[in-house]
């Protein structure tokens, strides 16, 4: 990697630090963190910026069996990922599609439930202090939309907390 390359690295790095200190400043070191992981580059780069920055933590990913053979490589690609960099790693497969007919819910929503359960259930069990989640600008502009054309006034159009307190998630 060249100097430059290792600049900028070492500037996110610092950064992530300020922020999650600016933001977050409950959050100590000795605090276990649960990491929803998808295998996605967001959350990727939050898993490395978390280890990097001295915070412990665990991975939670859950296959929806949504996307056939695409879906079992995101898992098998969060194995091997949390394995290279000996982390713990909850791996969970659930049948989303009877449980949206169960529930007579959509996709997102029932994918949101059940993700959300596991993590509370998980927290729980393993004692864990934190939830983190990785979110990108525009997932914070689908929130909004998702707000407006659900019909919520000017209040209602905004997007995610950094932080929800009932669930000790964070959202870096």
């Amino acid at each position: 990697m060249g100097q430059r390359s290792e600049e900028s690295l070492t500037d996110m790095h610092t950064a992530f630090q300020q922020i999650m200190a600016a933001q977050f400043p409950f959050v100590q070191r000795q605090h276990t963190i649960l990491l929803a992981i998808s295998g996605g580059v967001d959350s990727v780069v939050l898993t490395n910026l978390l280890v990097n920055a001295g915070f412990q933590i665990e991975l939670a990913h859950m296959n929806f069996q949504l996307r056939g053979e695409e879906s079992l490589r995101d898992e098998q690609f969060v194995q091997d990922f949390a394995k290279q960099r000996n982390l713990v790693c909850h791996i969970k497969r659930v049948d989303t599609r009877s449980f949206m007919k169960q529930y007579n819910m959509g996709v997102q929503e029932a994918a949101r439930v059940l993700r959300y359960q596991w993590f509370e259930a998980l927290m729980q069990d393993r004692k864990l202090d934190y939830l983190a989640t990785a979110h990108h600008a525009d997932d914070q502009l689908e929130t909004v939309l998702w707000h407006f054309f659900r019909g919520t006034g000017i209040n209602g159009l905004k997007g995610m907390d950094a932080f929800s307190p009932k669930q000790k998630l964070i959202r870096p």
